[in-house]
């Protein structure tokens, strides 16, 4: 069995032709900028004829991203196999040996327990002549509905016809993507893993997931916030008014992201993390801003942040002295004044799902 290492190394070309030619789809997203003068609303997406050009040269690569979701596969499978007795393991080998899970080692954070993991391994035997078909050119596409097809050329499959439809080759090329990205990472957040059945499930004849998975996720709220100095190279995280933030979001909102602003680089370099892994079991969590919380070091996250780094906006002069005297005294009450909470309270309706 490989490392870890190893294994991003190997995949590092194929998980960049998937990630820029069928991209893992991401909600709609909208923020909570908790920073001083912050604010709060909706990303909604928009089309334009870039990205709808975009999405035409997408549609016309398909066959090549699946070829290298199947690429992805094939790696993950072989460096969870011991040395081979050889020189290496063949393709009929791997499809043996996952299609009986023997000498099969998951990498975590995946068991052999695990219906992804057994899903995926079945999706990569399922898939072994539609590979060959592509590798071989001896598949057609259809040019209305881009359906790949290829008839069986090995025993036992000769003259049994396989057909992919695009829809399934896309979630087939998601589902490797979500895969490896786990299994990198070492962890799976519960929304990646429902993302995953999801995928899984449109290529059920393959996968053989019931075609009726956890719907895909949709709404993100991102939260913006800025970490306290707290001296010698350590931080703090205001996890009361965190939580008093999305509580108010949570009728909204299925998850949460956190963006993080160093206390030296406001609006540059945040720490990223899924809230559903983090333990926010005091009201303000320390840390060292070079050894972050395992769950606040996505890098991978921060490079896909569609949520955009939210700039601090210029606040207006208050209107009264009530106005002023309402403004967050954050080094004082770190966020939990009674002004934060009527201001969360108030930007809510603005907030909301249309």
């Amino acid at each position: 069995m490989a490392t870890l290492a190893e294994l991003e190394e190997a995949t590092a070309f194929e998980r960049f032709a998937l990630v820029t030619g069928a991209p893992v789809s991401r909600p709609q997203y909208g923020w909570v900028d908790l920073r001083e003068h912050g604010s709060v609303g909706n990303v909604i997406g928009s089309i334009n004829s870039s990205e709808e050009s975009l999405d035409r040269l997408r549609l016309q690569l398909r066959p090549l991203m699946f070829g290298a979701a199947w690429k992805i596969l094939d790696l993950v499978i072989e460096y969870a196999l011991p040395p081979p007795s050889g020189n290496y393991w063949s393709i009929r080998e791997k499809v043996a040996r996952a299609t009986s899970q023997t000498s099969l080692t998951p990498w975590p954070p995946f068991s052999a327990s695990d219906p992804e993991w057994d899903a995926a391994l079945r999706m990569y035997a399922e898939t072994e002549e539609l590979r060959h078909g592509l590798v071989h050119r001896d598949i057609q596409r259809d040019s209305q509905t881009k359906a790949l097809t290829v008839i069986g050329q090995r025993s036992p499959n000769v003259g049994s016809t396989f057909t992919m439809t695009d829809a399934e080759q896309l979630a087939f090329c998601r589902a490797a993507q979500l895969l490896i990205d786990g299994v990198l990472a070492g962890q799976v957040a519960p929304r990646d893993r429902d993302e995953l059945a999801f995928q899984l499930a449109q290529v059920h004849q393959y996968s053989g997931v019931a075609p009726n998975p956890t719907p895909q996720l949709r709404w993100v709220c991102e939260m913006h916030i800025d970490l306290w100095e707290a001296g010698g190279g350590w931080v703090e995280l205001d996890v009361a008014a965190l939580d008093a933030a999305t509580h108010h979001q949570r009728e909204s909102y299925r998850a949460f992201d956190l963006v993080a602003y160093p206390p030296d680089a406001p609006g540059g370099a945040p720490l990223v993390g899924k809230l559903e892994g983090a333990r926010l079991d005091r009201p303000v969590m320390r840390f060292r801003m070079d050894a972050p919380p395992t769950w606040l070091s996505d890098t991978r996250q921060r490079q896909t942040l569609t949520g955009k780094v939210q700039p601090r906006t210029v606040p207006p002069p208050p209107d009264t002295a009530a106005e002023a005297q309402a403004r967050p005294d954050r080094k004082g009450n770190r966020g939990l004044i009674a002004g934060l909470r009527e201001k969360l309270r108030h930007i809510t309706a603005r907030c909301r799902k249309p």
